[in-house]
């Protein structure tokens, strides 16, 4: 018995050992769930959503349009996070717009309209901001936490998405790498989709 003592005690150990990596894994597991589910993530498709800017411009989010990204930066007022991003988020607005032409970039506030119109006034933004009616926001793009900076793909799908301050250059390029590999696949997309369309040619050049 005394032999067994030892070995009994290192199957014992190895037991716990196994078990807290289990642990540990199914952990991990129930994070990223509720991560998905309370953020939104690479591949979730976004609803439509037809609103007017506070200049009373229409603006369709989320729509499916060959070519087109929209950026959106999601705050509120009395976010210091979303204040302090304020330089970042234009910076990108600002090189995107310069960029590629067809980018949309629009500001989503989760407050009221009043005290959105006094926000993009004091902190001149440069870009359209637009209101959701309340509520409907974090239950439709999982924006229940600021500042979001979020890419819509031209399938109506999330392409980036990050929670969290921007205040770092390599951030913001992060942002703007994420929108060239989009506009890159895009465009390999309708290269392909041309050569499937095209009838195939005879010798002589008759179709």
């Amino acid at each position: 018995m005394r032999r067994l003592l030892p070995l009994a005690l290192g199957l014992a150990c190895v037991l716990v050992v196994v078990l807290a990596l289990q642990n540990r894994a199914l952990g991990r597991k129930q994070s990223d769930l509720v991560l998905r589910t309370a953020s939104p993530h690479p591949g979730l498709f976004v609803p439509t959503a037809s609103l007017r800017s506070l200049d009373g411009e229409h603006v369709t989010i989320g729509e499916p349009r060959p070519g087109g990204q929209q950026i959106l930066f999601v705050f509120t007022t009395t976010c210091q996070y979303c204040l302090a991003s304020l330089p970042a988020w234009e910076s990108i607005a600002t090189r995107a717009r310069s960029t590629r032409p067809g980018v949309e970039v629009y500001g989503v506030s989760l407050d009221s309209v009043d005290a959105t119109r006094q926000y993009v006034a004091t902190h001149s933004l440069s870009y359209p901001t637009v209101l959701f009616p309340p509520g409907k926001l974090p239950s439709l793009y999982r924006t229940r936490n600021v500042p979001l900076t979020m890419i819509i793909d031209a399938d109506g799908r999330v392409a980036y998405a990050r929670v969290g301050m921007l205040s770092e250059q390599t951030v913001v390029d992060s942002v703007l790498a994420a929108m060239t590999q989009l506009s890159q696949e895009s465009a390999s997309i309708e290269r392909t989709s041309d050569r499937v369309a095209s009838p195939p040619r005879t010798r002589s050049g008759a179709t």
